[in-house]
């Protein structure tokens, strides 16, 4: 004779940081064996258990997404920039923002980000002015550094931020924000370090790799 209900063992574990703490959360639990696993709600079993780790979660969830998705946009932007020339870095077809001039602009909007989570930026000094939106780009390769220089500063610059931003406490994070842009839409400190570590840098790569496609190379997907 089978059982109308299926025992199921869930093992929820949080692993917060810093400082490292580390919630285990064992369940036993049962649902109706005619109901698939994945149509049973979790809340069915464990809404108070949830209540407590989800207040636990919260607090971190953001900031290990800024984490993670900030260890893609660097793989991907490396993944973009592999097969392009030092040499070929400030070419301008149809007009288009240049990988030199994008790479600085990337990297010093990070910075931005840092100094809104009360850090230090990473770029040289100069690199502001080089990546004014105002200042025309030029296709003189001597006017921006090496290629090497770039992406080194632009990797750095992004897990700098990042790691700051992991750092920050929500009372940090819900700061008002007065970078002088957005101050509507994004009025809040933990609001515009996103926007200019995620969404604003996938922009710009977007335009990479149009770029990539203007100058003849081949797309990677």
């Amino acid at each position: 004779m089978s059982s109308k209900f299926t025992s199921l063992r869930v093992v929820l574990q949080i692993v917060i940081r810093p400082p490292l703490a580390l919630v285990r959360l064992r369940l036993t639990v049962k649902r109706p064996a005619s109901l698939p696993f994945y149509s049973f709600p979790l809340q069915f079993f464990a809404n108070d258990h949830l209540e407590s780790i989800s207040q636990i979660s919260k607090q971190r969830n953001s900031m290990n997404a800024i984490s993670k998705n900030t260890i893609a946009t660097i793989a991907y932007a490396k993944q973009i920039l592999a097969d392009i020339d030092d040499s070929s870095m400030c070419q301008q077809p149809s007009g288009l923002n240049h990988p030199a001039w994008l790479l600085l602009h990337l990297a010093t909007a990070a910075d931005y980000a840092s100094s809104l989570l009360g850090g230090q930026g990473v770029c040289p000094a100069g690199w502001n002015a080089l990546a004014d939106t105002k200042k025309p780009q030029t296709q003189t390769r001597s006017d921006y550094p090496s290629k090497d220089e770039l992406v080194s500063n632009f990797e750095a610059a992004f897990q700098h931020a990042a790691d700051l931003y992991e750092k920050s406490s929500d009372e940090d994070l819900n700061k008002q924000q007065k970078l002088g842009f957005f101050e509507t839409e994004l009025p809040t400190v933990g609001d515009m370090a996103t926007f200019l570590l995620i969404a604003h840098t996938n922009l710009h790569l977007g335009q990479l790799s149009a770029w990539r496609r203007a100058t003849g190379k081949a797309p990677l997907f």
